[in-house]
């Protein structure tokens, strides 16, 4: 239904192509008609024959254009080729679409005795047949037959949104083709030559062709909405019914020892199938990579040996295609078998996954434990993630082997050939293999999927049949376990001196989670206090002692900085952590001071000159290294820069003092810019100048001190040139390129408003032979020689 909405638009998009005469065929249908509710509208019967008639008729016409010499017929004399064949594409696109029409008309009929009888079993049904408790195999068919109800459901719906739309279009173009139709007719009647009725006629029938196709167009979409909403209402009865016997299996399920064996049993069958699968398909491939190579040796020694004594070079060639052809569809097969090997190990391997997934489900609902519980859940944590990227991959997959199929399908439409058709048939076919082997491997993720969401839902929280206390105990032995655990797990052993009786000796530390959580709780504290006492020093320097706020802000950061460093330090000194656990980082260290710390140290240093300089304030509009923008940030390091798009671009402090540096509005934000126009020769120049000063003086952010300024500055090959210079205060928040948009916008419309012309570029060309050029006629000596060049004549 969707494909069909998709081609009804595009159809007629198609045939609302202006200026397109038709021929005179079945009178066009009013809106009105198309538009009557179900109960005003005729029966099936008799619109079927209404619409068979129509069709006839529009197949005439067709059959007629078809013919020889008919595509021209009807139309005024000299009417252009590319007119008359889109006159054939509108009457084409409506015999497709009353086709279509009376297709769908018979399935609405059909679809709604279906829902009759839908609803009669649905208020039929009073239960399972099965008797509780339920198997959880049961409970997961139904869940799954909810859930594709569920999506059917929401299709049908997304398809009647996209039909809706579909509809409004085409109603509008119904508009505009009936108003065209009209203006045509009363333009007829002002006509009195008999060569401007001819053309008025053709004028008239292409309208009306118009909007028979729209009409026809919105009776098949009428039809398709209804049609939509019985699909929709049988969906909506089939979710319901799903639902209730979901609900009714979920009440009382349980996972029994039977279950349990039937689905190993299940898995174990398919895995020895795809087994015995994955060995046929290697002896093929096996064959299949021999045929392919003697294939391509055939193929390489014809083009070595140049073909048979006596064979022509057209059929050398023919053959070598031939062979050609055959050595890549063979290869093509070998390939595709090879890939099939692929997906029918990878789908084995989804089997294992389903089947882990299984064990750890089956142990979690029949232990009822705490601990069994949570491994079913970690289980399918471990393989949510994991699948949910392999069903990605694979998609891709897909879609790259589906879009071969369809370029050659594409390839076949637009191929003349049959033998070359057949070739493409079968390298399609054999792509297509490839493509549902690649389904097949979906299916089994998909599965997979299913199941590890299944799983989470399941033992997502405890729902264990003990009482509060005995389950608040468990839990409480269980989280100290853990606890302690993760509180003395050893990361890693430090060579350091410990002190033993009094004595130092030699020896390791253990660093465990435990040390680390407090060094980082004594961080965290000691970062709190550092925020304040940097946060008070600022103050005081911006208070007391006059300091400009960037330079206390520098003077913060230096000092976090500072304090940070001896907070490390005694953080680690207090929980027993020696130094030397970055000893394995020494090499590193090294190395990273060597190379970094000088561009380092130069940032640094450049980050006090800018600041002891001060060659730009927050909120600055500068322009450094190609990059313009606003300063939102001056770091120790490094600052910040916005530009107009909103990207922050962080530069190092180095860039501007070693880089030109343009500041904007370091004394003031007022800055000169320009707009260049070009009228045509033979305007008024004192006109156009005022024209320009005077647009340029309405616009409310260009400056009026210093005035605008407007200058005839060159006669161009095209065009007189004019600049206007206005300037702008970038400061307040003007944005250049709008201005300057704007004043092309009010000089475009003041010029086509006054008559003057922006020029274009318009060049002359003069031929000029100075003698006769000499026509000699060659005598045929049977050669074909290639032709000689020929000689352009001097300018």
């Amino acid at each position: 239904m969707l494909a069909v909405a998709a081609w009804l638009l595009c159809g007629l998009a198609l045939a609302q192509i202006p200026g397109i005469a038709g021929l005179g065929a079945a009178t066009p249908r009013s809106e009105a008609a198309t538009s009557a509710p179900p109960s005003q509208a005729p029966d099936t019967a008799t619109k079927l024959a209404e619409l068979g008639e129509r069709l006839a008729s529009e197949r005439k016409l067709l059959e007629m254009l078809d013919g020889l010499g008919g595509l021209s017929a009807g139309a005024p004399p000299g009417t252009e080729v590319r007119l008359l064949q889109q006159r054939h594409i509108r009457i084409a696109y409506l015999v497709r679409t009353l086709v279509q029409y009376m297709a769908d008309l018979e399935k609405l009929d059909e679809t709604r005795k279906k829902r009759v009888a839908v609803e009669k079993e649905v208020g039929a049904w009073t239960g399972l047949p099965e008797k509780p408790p339920y198997s959880i195999l049961l409970a997961d068919r139904l869940r799954a037959e909810h859930h594709a109800a569920r999506v059917e459901l929401e299709g049908l719906q997304g398809r009647k949104q996209l039909l809706q739309q579909t509809s409004d279009d085409t109603r509008d173009r119904l508009k505009l083709a009936q108003q065209e139709l009209r203006q045509v007719t009363e333009k007829a009647e002002r006509m009195r030559a008999e060569a401007d009725q001819v053309q008025i006629a053709w004028e008239r029938e292409s309208a009306s062709l118009m909007v028979r196709v729209a009409e026809t167009v919105i009776s098949h979409q009428e039809t398709m909405r209804q049609l939509l909403d019985e699909q929709i209402a049988i969906a909506q009865l089939d979710l319901d019914l799903a639902e209730r016997k979901r609900d009714q299996v979920a009440a009382a399920t349980q996972f029994s020892e039977e279950d349990m064996a039937q689905v190993r049993t299940s898995l174990t069958t398919e895995r020895d199938v795809l087994i015995a699968e994955v060995d046929r398909l290697a002896r093929e491939f096996a064959q299949l990579q021999t045929t392919a190579r003697e294939a391509r040796k055939a193929s390489e020694l014809l083009r070595a040996t140049g073909g048979k004594r006596g064979e022509t070079e057209a059929q050398y060639l023919a053959r070598l295609y031939r062979l050609e052809q055959d050595a890549d569809l063979k290869q093509a097969r070998a390939d595709t078998a090879s890939a099939l090997i692929e997906r029918r190990r990878e789908v084995i391997d989804t089997l294992r996954i389903r089947g882990v997934l299984w064990e750890a489900r089956f142990t979690g609902h029949q232990k009822q434990d705490a601990r069994s519980r949570q491994q079913a859940r970690e289980t399918a944590e471990k393989f949510l993630d994991f699948l949910a990227a392999q069903k990605k991959q694979f998609e891709q997959m897909l879609n790259r082997a589906n879009n071969r199929v369809i370029e050659i399908e594409a390839r076949m439409e637009n191929s003349e050939l049959s033998a070359q058709n057949s070739h493409l048939r079968e390298m399609q076919q054999t792509f297509g293999e490839r493509a549902n082997g690649l389904q097949r491997t979906l299916a089994g993720l998909d599965a997979n999927l299913t199941l590890t969401q299944q799983t989470l839902v399941e033992f997502g929280g405890s729902s264990s049949h003990r009482s509060l206390t005995e389950r608040r105990q468990d839990w409480r032995i269980s989280a100290a376990a853990y606890a302690t655990a993760f509180w003395n797990f050893e990361l890693l052993a430090i060579e350091d001196t410990i002190e033993v009786d009094g004595k130092l000796v030699g020896g390791k530390r253990s660093i465990t989670v435990g040390k680390i959580l407090n060094a980082l709780l004594l961080i965290a504290i000691g970062y709190a206090l550092a925020i304040v006492i940097a946060r008070l020093s600022e103050r005081l320097l911006i208070r007391h002692f006059g300091w400009q706020p960037t330079h206390a802000a520098i003077l913060r950061r230096w000092l976090m900085a500072a304090e940070m460093v001896i907070l490390v330090i005694l953080a680690l000194f207090w929980v027993k952590i020696p130094l030397t656990v970055f000893a394995f980082l020494g090499g590193a260290i090294v190395l990273g001071l060597g190379f970094g710390m000088q561009t380092l140290l130069k940032n640094l240093i450049s980050g006090l000159m800018v600041l002891g300089e001060r060659p730009f304030r927050i909120g600055d509009l500068v322009e450094v290294g190609g990059i313009r923008g606003n300063v939102t940030n001056i770091g120790l390091r490094a600052s910040t820069i916005t530009d107009v798009n909103g990207i922050e671009t962080i530069i190092p402090n180095s860039t501007f003092i070693e880089q030109n540096l343009t500041n904007w509005t370091l004394t003031t934000g007022r800055v000169r810019f320009n707009v260049k126009v070009g009228v045509a020769y033979g305007s008024a120049v004192r006109t156009v100048t005022q024209l320009l000063e005077e647009i340029a003086g309405r616009h409310g952010k260009v400056l009026k001190q210093p005035a605008p300024e407007v200058l005839f500055e060159d006669f161009a090959s095209d065009a007189m040139i004019f600049s206007v210079y206005y300037w702008l205060d970038v400061g307040a928040g003007s944005v250049s390129r709008q201005v300057a948009s704007d004043l092309r916008a009010m000089i475009e419309g003041s010029f086509t408003a006054k008559g003057i012309v922006i020029a274009y570029p318009q060049r002359d060309v003069h031929l000029d032979v100075t003698a006769p050029v000499p026509v000699r006629i060659m005598p045929d000596t049977g050669l074909q020689a290639a032709p000689a060049p020929v000689q352009q004549p001097t300018p």
